[in-house]
């Protein structure tokens, strides 16, 4: 390529769609359909039968995402899918029908409808909350140990005084446990007249600390839906400072 009668280099060519993988190419041709697809990096493509779903990662699934589900399905009664299948790159679930949060709050959820999924999230997220950290550890699901605090102000460079502030706001003194670690409501599944059906994307989850699962919330909240004025109703404490302390470390650090 010439600019200016200077050569520049092409740039590389884009990296191969996942839909040009083997295996999806498999059920695709077996009469599947991708129904997501996140540019070159992810894909979710639903199996003829209608009843399973296989999700890809370019660069491997993690298997913390696996275990998570696995582990929430056998300790609460929070609807997950089932899994059937994982390899390096995928892993097979169950297909559950249903709409997303955003997508169905004001077009077919009526107000009884909405009442109900208030209150089964409030005791999903109880029962997350009574499964604490062993040994008050703080790690990603099947993870290593981390210094929380001194992570979250670490990307705050230049500005020591500010930081050093920041931080000396903030408790070491939470409870530690299971955290989802993305609530947002494309990860909740409802229909009406049964209300939430599945929470899905597992993939952050993790011990945290117990304000974690609110505050990510309030980081980018969709205020068209009102799932996200909601929101105090479903969890049983606001933590109102250590949302500004997360408003600071975000303004900060771009976290």
């Amino acid at each position: 390529m010439l600019a200016k009668g200077v050569r520049v280099p092409d740039s590389p060519p884009p990296p191969p769609r996942l839909v040009d993988q083997p295996l999806v190419r498999k059920l695709l041709e077996a009469g599947g359909t991708v129904i997501s697809e996140k540019t070159a990096f992810s894909c979710l493509v639903k199996h003829a039968c209608g009843t399973r779903v296989t999700k890809f990662y370019r660069s491997g699934i993690r298997r913390s995402e696996v275990e998570a589900i696995r582990f929430v399905s056998e300790h609460t009664s929070i609807p997950v899918p089932r899994v059937y299948d994982v390899g390096d790159q995928h892993f097979t679930m169950e297909f559950i029908e249903g709409e997303t949060l955003p997508a169905a709050w004001d077009r077919s959820l009526s107000a009884q409808d909405r009442a109900l999924v208030i209150r089964q999230l409030r005791d999903y997220i109880g029962q997350l909350r009574a499964l604490k950290s062993p040994d008050g550890v703080i790690c990603s699901f099947g993870g290593r140990p981390a210094a929380f605090n001194d992570f979250l102000v670490s990307d705050i460079v230049g500005h020591a005084k500010v930081r050093d502030m920041i931080r000396s706001q903030m408790r070491a003194d939470h409870e530690i446990v299971l955290t989802h670690g993305d609530l947002h409501g494309i990860n909740i599944l409802v229909r009406p007249g049964i209300g939430v059906v599945a929470i899905v994307d597992w993939e952050l989850a993790g011990y945290y600390p117990e304000y974690l699962d609110l505050l990510r919330l309030f980081r980018t909240p969709d205020w068209s839906c009102g799932y996200y004025s909601a929101l105090l109703d479903i969890f049983p404490k606001s933590y109102d400072a250590e949302f500004v302390v997360d408003q600071a470390i975000t303004h900060w650090s771009g976290h």
